[in-house]
């Protein structure tokens, strides 16, 4: 079974009732407001949803590239789950990319049969225009796909997890720094930055037992407030970003 999304499963076969990811939008867009709490159980039912998907559709697996043209988001982060669980590179290009999964239709217009359209609210049951021909409405379908993965693929260790502009990161350096001695476990950290730096902290983060707090658009006073409730502490450092 592939790291991250083992790690994930090993942490959750533990304890799949406590949260691992929480988002809270504060950024005055179309979900405003919006808190959503995954448990290890119901993030697992997600990843492993989008994984089935990618895997009928679009064949993905090892050597796979899997745009994901998402904003730091709570979905942003479960459609990398899919991909690494089925050994896919998750890539910031979506031209260069067998799969392009986005929140966008404009960029989904221009290669629809290759394209999955995601809405980002978490109500949603159907993007609110109708997607373009060919696509995938992720939010009508993905309800459709089993909750379990039977088959998790394997890559290869130096195949590539995160390829983006600042960030080229193997699965063994992802599985190695994940796994490395002197980091604390258990922790309940906010994350901030691009999304390569997010989904890689995020996975190192469930790999130690942790849960992820993500906040989109609050103000400093906002921030401070919901780390409090939450009872979390932010992201100290890590890796520098390799190339």
């Amino acid at each position: 079974m592939p790291f991250p999304y083992a790690a994930l499963d090993s942490t959750c076969r533990a304890d799949s009732a406590s949260p691992r990811l929480t988002w809270y939008d504060r950024s005055g867009g179309p979900t405003h407001g919006e808190r959503v709490e995954l448990s290890g159980r119901l993030l697992l039912m997600w990843a492993n949803k989008a994984a089935n998907l990618l895997l009928e559709e679009h064949d993905v697996g090892p050597g796979t590239r899997v745009a994901l043209a998402l904003p730091v988001h709570w979905r942003a982060c479960y459609w990398a789950l899919a991909c690494w669980a089925l050994g896919a590179t998750v890539s910031a290009d979506p031209d260069a990319a067998d799969v392009v999964v986005t929140d966008d239709s404009r960029l989904a217009d221009r290669a629809p049969e290759r394209s999955i359209l995601v809405t980002l609210p978490a109500l949603a049951r159907r993007a609110p225009q109708q997607p373009p021909a060919s696509a995938i409405d992720e939010a009508a379908t993905i309800s459709g796909y089993p909750d379990d993965l039977s088959m998790p693929v394997d890559p290869s260790p130096e195949d590539v997890a995160l390829d983006f502009p600042e960030r080229h990161t193997t699965y063994r350096e992802m599985s190695a720094e994940a796994t490395r001695d002197g980091d604390p476990t258990g922790e309940r950290l906010l994350l901030d930055g691009d999304l390569d730096a997010v989904l890689h902290d995020a996975a190192r983060t469930w790999a130690r037992g942790g849960s992820v707090l993500l906040i989109a658009g609050a103000s400093t006073e906002e921030r401070a407030t919901v780390m409090a409730s939450e009872r979390a502490s932010v992201r100290r450092g890590g890796p520098t970003p390799s190339r």
